[in-house]
């Protein structure tokens, strides 16, 4: 009615104010109060502005046409550059995601790569058979920041005879090389074991020539076979003086006494643990067994418990020698 005033309600002073109002009779109202350019992250309680929706709708950096499916698995190739033979200490990658190392050429050496920005992924491709691409390792010829970091702390190389390739991935200031596409076997396998090799495996040749190696495999005794065993690695002693003989391939001796007695000062061949059995054959001459003879060389002599021993005529029978470090031991275990 004529006279009378709008009244609202302030809630920042919680107080009842007059409300301004155009001579029409409008409310006149100020529009920052919920709305604001540009947009604020949280603000639940303003809109952005008619003119900051329209200066975004005409953002073109801003807008993209979404990507088919295609088009998403072909986005590598767009970026890709070729590489070719020389050492690089700064290839420049930047908005790159994929390399072609094309060797046809020569060599092609990888010092760093200047751009990487941390997540970036960049598929590396050998594509000629000739030639290699050599990483080098934490190179001082790349500035820090452009390095690469092989798991494996040392240079990597895509051989030459071989295609594939790696995946190089930017993180913390230096390029890791995520895992080999290598075509080469040599990536994995290796024709000569090593010791302490644990990132290679022996290749199929080798495990073939090692099963068929006579030398390297053995059948598993019988306990009959066992035994036999000494018998079949003897030799014969007959009369006359032993102080010299070669005993690293024999288990067995026998003393024939047929023609004249013995006499054993030492023998050559021994190592530790090694086990000879002497036995008689006849005891038609005597058998003497010389301890610590001054002939043999020391670690080629006797040493038995109570000193020189004697096998008489009529005395069949034999010993044990054993090998322990510096020299036999003698043990009568064949009465």
């Amino acid at each position: 009615m004529a006279g009378a005033y709008l009244w609202g309600w302030d809630e920042s002073t919680e107080t009842w104010v007059k409300c301004q109002v155009t001579p029409e009779g409008k409310l006149i109202i100020n529009p920052t109060g919920f709305l604001e350019n540009p947009p604020t992250e949280d603000e639940t309680k303003k809109a952005p502005t008619s003119e900051w929706a329209f200066d975004h709708a005409a953002n073109v950096a801003a807008h993209h046409a979404k990507y088919s499916d295609g088009e998403a698995i072909m986005a590598p190739g767009t970026t890709k550059q070729v590489v070719t033979i020389g050492t690089y200490n700064a290839l420049d990658v930047t908005g790159c995601a994929m390399i072609i190392f094309d060797t046809s050429s020569g060599n092609i050496t990888m010092n760093g790569m200047a751009g990487g920005v941390d997540g970036q992924i960049i598929f590396a491709i050998k594509s000629n058979y000739a030639f290699q691409v050599r990483f080098n390792y934490n190179s001082a010829s790349a500035a820090v920041g452009d390095r690469f970091r092989p798991i494996t702390g040392v240079a990597q190389v895509l051989a030459s005879g071989s295609w594939g390739g790696i995946t190089l991935v930017y993180y913390d200031d230096n390029w890791h090389i995520d895992r080999y596409l290598f075509h080469s076997s040599s990536a994995f396998f290796q024709d000569s074991p090593g010791n302490g090799i644990t990132n290679l495996g022996p290749t199929s040749n080798w495990a073939y020539d090692h099963e068929n190696a006579s030398d390297a495999h053995h059948e598993r005794y019988y306990d009959k076979e066992a035994v036999d065993a000494f018998q079949s690695r003897d030799t014969t002693f007959t009369t006359g003086t032993i102080d010299d003989f070669d005993a690293t391939s024999v288990s067995m001796v026998w003393l024939d006494t047929t023609d004249g007695d013995i006499n054993l000062r030492g023998m050559k061949g021994g190592y530790s643990g090694k086990i000879v059995f002497f036995v008689r054959t006849n005891c038609d001459n005597s058998v003497y067994l010389r301890h610590a003879h001054a002939t043999p060389d020391v670690g080629d002599r006797f040493y038995i418990a109570g000193g020189d021993k004697t096998m008489g005529v009529g005395a069949y029978g034999g010993f044990i020698a054993v090998y322990k470090d510096p020299a036999w031991q003698v043990f009568f275990g064949i009465p």
